[in-house]
């Protein structure tokens, strides 16, 4: 069954777009499900890598959620661009959200936002978290600048920076 799920989320993510109109594909169906969570884009190039990396990171989080094995989400690093994986590869955290767990919140307060070329900013809510011996975690957003490029007839994830300081919402 995980082979299956796997296989379905690497489809997925190699698809910018499953709709077809005339001759060419077109975003605008699966742009207007993910509106709330994707800002304005200038160029439907950029509107496709936005719609990617939204797609990306549902996946991801969600294996990192759902899949205690972390095979989901391991799957899906090994589709970034092999620099990133070697650059970030000792860390003891999950880079792609800068942490090591996600839950429901987290996933639904996503946001991408495009910057330039073909950075975007991954954003995301974070709650406070208070711990057994009175250790508390503030609530803070949870930033990522990520670089999408074109691979084969898709994209991937090719460069990220991690913003340390984060704002309380």
């Amino acid at each position: 069954m995980k082979v299956y799920f796997l296989r379905f989320l690497l489809v997925f993510l190699m698809m910018p777009s499953l709709t077809l109109r005339g001759n060419t594909l077109s975003t605008d169906n699966h742009y207007e499900r993910a509106a709330g969570h994707i800002a304005q884009c200038n160029t439907p190039e950029q509107r496709e890598k936005a719609l990617f990396l939204y797609g990306f990171y549902v996946a991801y989080m969600s294996g990192v959620m759902y899949d205690a094995s972390g095979a989901i989400a391991n799957t899906l690093l090994q589709t970034c661009a092999p620099e990133l994986r070697k650059k970030y590869k000792d860390l003891d955290y999950l880079i792609l959200i800068q942490g090591h767990d996600c839950v429901e919140e987290n996933l639904e307060t996503l946001y991408v936002t495009p910057i330039e070329n073909d950075w975007f900013e991954v954003k995301f809510h974070r709650s406070e978290i208070k711990y057994s011996d009175q250790q508390i975690i503030p609530a803070a957003d949870t930033r990522v600048r990520v670089c999408v490029k074109p691979y084969k007839r898709s994209y991937r994830i090719a460069d990220l920076k991690e913003i340390k300081e984060s704002s309380s919402m």
